[in-house]
This record gives structure tokens, C-alpha cells and sequence, in this order.
């Protein structure tokens, strides 16, 4: 049985360079999407006078290092990307040519053959930026 992806790439008598373009954002989009956080931690900032409202850390307790934090900020904002499917989400679907509920459905698939809960991640980021 094919996989949804091999089937859209099957039909490439309909892709452009501009098409192919915009199906590069979404695999990229996915890729950051897909970045495993789970043994991340995310807490209220200890300091009231602190510019941030929460910090990062790891499983054992340690802060994120720089490198990391801008990960998962991406995952994070790839991850709402695809949740929110707000009118920019749509834009670049229908410029990839392909059905923005179909691109839905395929970055579920590859969340869950990973494994990874994106939704628990993204409750518990929400839940400081209020």
C-alpha cells in the first residue's frame, strides 16, 4: 500500500518549480515539527523581575542550552503552524498544491509513527504565555 506522500509525488506532471518550493517549507516545516522534546520541562521564571515568564530545562534540571532553546522554539512555532492552520498555513498549502487538511493528515502520520506528543508539549508551552 503506498503512503500518502508517495502518492502526491506520483502525479509530478502538476508540480512546478514555485509548487516544489513551497512543498520544501512544509517538509521543513514537519522536520522542526518533529524534534523530540520530550524530556523537556518547562517552568515559571523563579525571579518576578526577569524578562522571562518561564524557563527551559531538561530532564535532569539543567537549562537548554542556547542551540537547544532555539529547537525547541521552532518545534514549538512548526508545531502551532500545523494546529492553528491559520490563513498562512492555508497560503502555503494551496501554493504547494496540495489540500491543507491532506498536509494535516500527514504531519499527524509522521507525529505519530515518531511517537512524540505534540499536543501535551504545546499545553504545557501555552500555559505560560498568557
Amino acid at each position: 500500500m503506498k503512503s500518502d506522500v508517495t502518492d502526491f509525488f506520483s502525479h509530478t506532471e502538476s508540480l512546478t518549480p514555485e509548487s516544489l518550493l513551497w512543498v520544501a517549507v512544509i517538509i521543513q516545516a514537519i522536520h522542526d515539527a518533529r524534534v523530540d522534546f520530550n524530556d523537556v520541562k518547562i517552568y515559571e521564571a523563579p525571579k518576578k523581575r526577569s524578562k522571562y515568564k518561564f524557563q527551559v530545562t531538561d530532564s535532569d534540571g539543567y537549562l537548554l542550552s542556547q542551540q537547544r532553546l532555539r529547537s525547541f522554539y521552532q518545534c514549538i512555532e512548526a508545531r502551532l503552524w500545523f494546529e492553528r492552520q491559520l490563513e498562512d498555513y492555508k497560503i502555503v498549502c494551496a501554493l504547494s498544491g496540495m489540500n491543507h487538511e491532506y498536509v494535516y493528515r500527514m504531519y499527524m502520520k509522521v507525529m505519530d509513527d515518531d511517537d512524540i506528543d505534540p499536543v501535551a508539549m504545546l499545553k504545557q508551552f501555552m500555559k505560560y504565555q498568557q
